[in-house]
């Protein structure tokens, strides 16, 4: 059964690449899995940011899930 995401882009994450595979491989072996992660003090932070820190932020986390060096 396919999961469905959440997500702000049209496309999809192409599973069959390498560091997918790496990604799936360290959740199965019980490295890490990132549900586990608690991001209550981020919601928090995030609510307390102004509209530009915002735009900043999203901008340069863009630019990090596009691989791109700012």
């Amino acid at each position: 059964m396919k999961r469905k995401s959440l997500t702000t882009t049209s496309r999809s994450f192409r599973e069959d690449t390498l560091p997918f595979k790496l990604y799936q491989k360290a959740k199965k072996f019980g490295i890490w899995n990132p549900r586990d992660i608690d991001f209550s003090q981020d919601k928090e932070d995030w609510k307390s940011f102004t509209d530009i820190e915002r735009e900043v932020l999203l901008r340069i986390i863009s630019l990090f899930q596009g691989g791109k060096k700012p």
